[in-house]
Order: structure tokens, then C-alpha cells, then sequence
């Protein structure tokens, strides 16, 4: 038997609970399926929440010992014999989402609405080890040229982002307000809406965030540790409030969201790190015309436009930074601790 390092979440709980240690390398599943050379692995909210065992709707619990990691950047190193138009030695990047293929939500491209759908580690090893077995059906090609590191970064916090901007509607003279706009989501979020030339408040909290918003193109950072964002955007928007409000929290800053809403704005829910059971009032949504749009992923068509976009040179993901596959607890900690900005790469091709 072949062995390979992995990242193994042993038992619920902390990151503490994460541990790196020899575990079986993966062969193929079946004759459709390639094995990866993983060579980068972005962190996400699905690895904290799985090492967690949180589940609920629209999360299934992995049972440990399980390896996670859904942002996969590697190199095919096996084909299964079903498998055309791929070779040994492409570099690739795996789309994460798994659906039928052929319910009416599917073959109109909006997998991630089909009611099977699901992330890739919930019937294989995700990617944070140094190899994994995928679907052929799930790969894009990389080019050579193009950053295994901000590669690393697409397939969730990108993908996902582009959608919620097409969800929203978004246009040029839009104002907009990104709330969680340090972590994975936010900042791709910030960093795509900028593009449109929209008029964007982004929030977080402390000098350290603050100051890296603004690098990152924000014109209006909120701090929440000294500033109430109702409060500002009240103020600073005469009263009328802004166009668009991106949220990934939920919880507490919903009804202060959606008082923040100009008439007719639109709230693009795309998370619940703060909770999923809101207090609102009914009243402050339909008497105001503002509408609450939910995005819980990007389909296939977002993930190749944005692919696209980094290919041509025209997106630069915001990496936070990088770390060895030995180092992938530390890794949950900084994006647990608010301490990341952007998005944490595993480089599972260099040993810590």
C-alpha cells in the first residue's frame, strides 16, 4: 500500500483536531475518476464547519477520520480508462459541486440547484493530502502561466462571489455595502464588485483589516469596533441607504442590513457564520419593495467565466497567504481568529 501525508480531522472540535499523519493514497473509484498530485488546497468555511461537525440544511456532516479541502489546484498523475480528452501530467483545478447531471435544474446549467447536489469530499478525500481522487467530469484545464496560489483561491470564495454580483444585478452606479468583507467570500466579493466601478463600503473589524480594505479598493471602510454600519451608511447616503448589501453573516446584522436597504434595494445572502435564524421585520422588507436574494454557490458557467477572468490576467484573488500541508491547522486558526484577510492556501507541494 502506498502512502501519501494528509491533513486528518480525527474528531470533532477545535483545529487543534487536526493532524497530520501517513494515511493510504487514494486509487480510482471508478473507470470515470483521475488521481491529482495535489499541489495547493485553498482553506474554506466547509473545512472549519466540517472539523466542527456542523451540519444542517445544505451541510452534511463528514463522519471521521475524514481529509477535507474542496479548492483544488493539481497535476493528473492517473486516468481512468473511461476517461478521454485528459493525460498524465495536465494541471488542473476541480470544480468542487457534484450534481445528476440530468434533473431540469442540471441540464439547464444550474447544477448547484439540483437536489443531489454536493460537494466533492462528501464521497472521496478532499485535497488538503498529496493526492486525491475526482471525477474527470469535475476538471479545467490551467494554464501554465497562471498563479497555483490564486488558483487555489477560485472555486468556492470566487465562484460564488461572481454569482452573488450577477444576482444582484449589480451595475456602475450602484453603492454597495460588503459586510465580512475580510474573509475568503468578502474580499472576492470587494475585489470583483470594484471592477463594475461601483461605490463600495466594506466592513470589518480593527486597524489591521481596516487598512487592508483599503488597499484592496473600498472607498468607505467601516470599523466596526468604533463605527455602527446602519449608522454610517444613513448618514453618509442622506438617509436613502445603498443599492445592493452583500451578507455572509447573518445573525445579528440582518435587520440593521435590511433597514441599511434603499427602496428597492437588494440584501444577496450567502452565508450564516453569525447565525441562520435572524430577527426581521416583514414590514422593512415589503413595505420599502427590498428583496432578500440567496446564493449559496456559484454554477460550472460562474466558475469558467471567472477561470477566464484569471486567465487573462484580468482578476487578482486576494491570498492572505501561504503554508505547508504540516502547518494546516494554523491555517484555521487565522481565518477563525479574524486574522486573514483574502483567502489561506495550503501549498501541499512543499513539505513544512
Amino acid at each position: 500500500m502506498t502512502m501519501m501525508r494528509a491533513a486528518v480531522v480525527r474528531e470533532y472540535g477545535g483545529y487543534d483536531r487536526i493532524v497530520i499523519e501517513e494515511a493510504a493514497q487514494p486509487s480510482l473509484k471508478t473507470p470515470k475518476d483521475v488521481i491529482l498530485r495535489v499541489l495547493a488546497c485553498g482553506l474554506s468555511d466547509i473545512d472549519l464547519l466540517s472539523r466542527q461537525g456542523i451540519s444542517g440544511w445544505g451541510l452534511k456532516p463528514l463522519e471521521p477520520p475524514f481529509i477535507s479541502g474542496v479548492n483544488v489546484v493539481g497535476e493528473i498523475v492517473e486516468v481512468g480508462d473511461w476517461v478521454s480528452g485528459w493525460r498524465e501530467g495536465d494541471r488542473v483545478i476541480v470544480y468542487p459541486s457534484r450534481s445528476c447531471g440530468y434533473c431540469p435544474t442540471c441540464l439547464r446549467g444550474e447544477d448547484t440547484m439540483c437536489h443531489d447536489a454536493r460537494i466533492f469530499i462528501e464521497d472521496s478525500c478532499g485535497g488538503l493530502a498529496d493526492y486525491c481522487c475526482v471525477p474527470a467530469s469535475s476538471l479545467e484545464p490551467l494554464g501554465d502561466h497562471v498563479s497555483l496560489w490564486e488558483a487555489a483561491a477560485i472555486p468556492l470564495a470566487y465562484t460564488t462571489a461572481w454569482r452573488v454580483i450577477k444576482t444582484a444585478r449589480l451595475k456602475s452606479s450602484d453603492r454597495v455595502l460588503v459586510l465580512g468583507a475580510t474573509d475568503a467570500l468578502g474580499s472576492a466579493v470587494l475585489s470583483l464588485t470594484r471592477r463594475f466601478g461601483s461605490f463600495v463600503y466594506a466592513a470589518a473589524r480593527g486597524l489591521t483589516n481596516t487598512q487592508a480594505l483599503k488597499k484592496l479598493g473600498a472607498n468607505r471602510v467601516i470599523d466596526l469596533d468604533r463605527e455602527n454600519f446602519e449608522a454610517v451608511v444613513r448618514k453618509e447616503t442622506d438617509g436613502y441607504g445603498v443599492d445592493v448589501i452583500v451578507n455572509p453573516l447573518g445573525g445579528s446584522t440582518w435587520l440593521p442590513a435590511l433597514r441599511s436597504l434603499t427602496i428597492g434595494g437588494r440584501m444577496v445572502v450567502c452565508g450564516a457564520s453569525m447565525g441562520d435564524s435572524p430577527n426581521i421585520s416583514i414590514r422593512d422588507l415589503y413595505q420599502s419593495y427590498r428583496q432578500i436574494l440567496g446564493v449559496p454557490m456559484g454554477n460550472r458557467e460562474d466558475f469558467r467565466e471567472v477561470l477566464d477572468l484569471l486567465d487573462r490576467g484580468e482578476l487578482k484573488p486576494v491570498v492572505h497567504g501561504t503554508l505547508p500541508l504540516e502547518d494546516t491547522a494554523e491555517g484555521h486558526r487565522l481565518i477563525e481568529s479574524g486574522e486573514a484577510c483574502g483567502n489561506v492556501i495550503v501549498d501541499v507541494s512543499i513539505n513544512g
